[in-house]
This record gives structure tokens, sequence and C-alpha cells, in this order.
């Protein structure tokens, strides 16, 4: 409702994450921006950083880590009682997507960057849910065209973590910190293992690779928020689009992708 009053009111949004409560809303939100002329975006921050262009570069790179057909992640982080009893992640009235609308956003980000192909189906294997039905905990599948298939975890019930291995035919991409980030250098990891002839040692192989710091990943999504907002007032809008910015589009592509899989 208040995107849209904003849009109406001649305003770009950034909009939290998850961007509403069904696709048709969504869908509506978008319509009512390429009326407008007016850009939308999500806030999911991560997409922006110069580090996830290159573990993205590195992921389609099949001489360096194969095809990849196989993304495993999880972000979780545990509540404490305040949490449990006033947060609004928590509330069938507030977000009832739960876990799976706030942390599992980011894990389906990230396979939709990656994949770049279409989602098929996707099932819950693990849930625990609020007394009102609000996802608390879950393990989830994902399927992909290509026979590719994401698996993550998402929880409010779980110490914290965010870990991301990208499983490629030849190497694996693996971070700890994918969502937030550690302090300077920023890194990812390469890994393959292979077991001597006897079977009985493993060879580990692990290449750390650095990246450029940069800003912090919430600048660049205002930076770069900023930069396509005036592509998108310059050029205005076409039925169904904007109207001459590929980049713009595609985000919004990518955005309601993944609003369509965590609702299905």
């Amino acid at each position: 409702e208040w995107d849209i009053k904003a849009l109406r009111a001649g305003k770009h949004v950034v909009v939290e994450k998850p961007v509403s409560l069904n696709v048709e809303d969504y869908q509506e939100m978008l319509q009512v921006a390429y009326e407008t002329g007016k850009f939308l975006m999500d806030g999911t921050m991560f997409q922006h950083h110069n580090r996830t262009f290159d573990v993205l570069a590195c992921s389609h790179n099949e001489d360096r880590v194969g095809k990849v057909d196989r993304i495993e992640t999880s972000f979780s982080f545990l509540g404490d009682e305040s949490f449990f009893q006033n947060d609004i992640r928590t509330k069938k009235d507030g977000d009832p997507l739960g876990c799976i609308g706030d942390l599992g956003w980011y894990c389906v980000r990230m396979a939709v960057l990656i994949f770049s192909t279409k989602p098929v189906a996707a099932k819950v294997v693990d849930f625990k849910l609020t007394d009102d039905g609000v996802p608390l905990r879950a393990s989830c599948l994902v399927y992909f065209e290509g026979d590719r298939v994401l698996a993550f975890h998402c929880a409010f019930l779980t110490p914290f973590r965010q870990s991301l291995e990208i499983c490629g035919s030849k190497k694996s991409i693996r971070m700890d910190d994918y969502v937030l980030p550690k302090e300077a250098p920023l890194t990812y990891e390469l890994h393959s293992m292979t077991l001597t002839d006897a079977d009985l040692i493993t060879l580990h192989e692990k290449e750390v690779v650095t990246c450029d710091v940069g800003p912090v990943q919430e600048v660049l999504l205002w930076q770069r928020f900023a930069r396509l907002a005036k592509g998108v007032s310059a050029a205005g809008a076409i039925e169904g689009c904007w109207a001459g910015d590929g980049e713009a589009n595609e985000l919004a592509r990518i955005s309601l992708t993944n609003q369509k899989i965590l609702i299905s």
C-alpha cells in the first residue's frame, strides 16, 4: 500500500524484503512503477557488493570450477525471548513468512543470481512453526531448469551462521559470510578434494581469493539505486517495463523470481 502511494507521489522506492505477502501484490507494485516511470528495488544489499560479482563470475567459469548444478546455503540466528514476543518477523499479522521471508530470501537470491535459469518446483522438507503458523525453522529444496538444485536452511532457532557452498564439477566455492561480510580482507575460497589410491586419506586443496573491499555493501546499494533511478527517470516507461534500462529490469525480474520461490 505505502510503496504504491510513494510511487504515485513521484518517489523512487527501495523496499524491505520480503517485498510483499503474495506475488500479485508485487506485480501490482511493479506495474505502478512502470506506469509512473519510477524505480522500485528491493533492499538485498549483498548483491551489489564487488565480492558478489567476483563470486558470480567465478561460478560461471567452467574451466575453473566446472559445471555448477548444486548450491547449499544456510542463514540463521538465535532469537531471544524478546524477539519471539515482539518482533514483526514472528507475527502472523506482521511478516507471516517468518524465517523463510527474512533469512531464506538471501539463500534464494544467491541461487537465482548464479543459476540464471527458471525455478520449476520448491518444497519444505523440515520446519517448525509458531502456534499461528509462522515459520521459525525451515529446510527447503528449490529445483531449477537444467537439473539444478538449491538446498537451504534458515532459522530463528540456530546460532548465527551464514554459509554458502557453490558445488561445481571440478571445485566448490565456499563462504561463511556471504550476507554480512567480515572485516577486511574480504575473501572467498575454492576447494577440491580427492582420495589417495587406497581411499584411506583425503587430499584437500584450498585457494583463498581476496577481493577488492571498496565501500560497504549498503553504500553500494544506495549508489546503484541512485544511478538506476536517474536512468529510469530520464527514459520513462513503456508497457510492462522501464524503457531503455536493461539493468533495472533485470533486477526487477530477479527480485520477482525470488518472491515467487518463497511464496511457493
